[in-house]
């Protein structure tokens, strides 16, 4: 069998979670509000119609759903990047993005993302 033709089951390190969640994040001409399509300790997936490009980091602001708003501040980087290209419909448009631990804010800033997350899906 050709490399090609081989597929292969990809293991993730952290448990992807399924989630629509309010994202903002700075592209080339300003603010730009999109969503997420999942999030784990590891990282997230934006939809968007306007991806960073593969590399570039950036800080990523979430806005949870509830009562009270909260607002999470993680910096990431795009690991990889799909923008929209004519007659492309299968791949996604947004990007994925790892996120940087920063003096240690990113697990304690997780953690509080995924208790608020707990609490609002119970």
């Amino acid at each position: 069998m050709s490399p090609a033709l081989r597929t292969e089951k990809v293991e993730r390190s952290h448990e992807r979670h399924e989630m629509s969640v309010a994202v903002e994040f700075r592209g080339p001409d300003g603010p730009i509000l999109a969503t997420t399509g999942n999030i784990s300790r590891g990282g997230m997936y934006i939809h968007t119609p306007v991806p960073l490009p593969s590399g570039a980091k950036a800080f990523f602001t979430l806005q949870l759903p509830q009562e009270n708003p909260m607002k999470f501040h993680l910096e990431g980087e795009v690991v990889w990047s799909n923008r929209r290209r004519r007659g492309r419909t299968t791949a996604p448009h947004g990007m994925g993005v790892r996120f940087l631990s920063t003096r240690g804010q990113t697990p304690k800033t997780l953690d509080s993302i995924f208790s608020v997350l707990n609490t609002i899906r119970s």
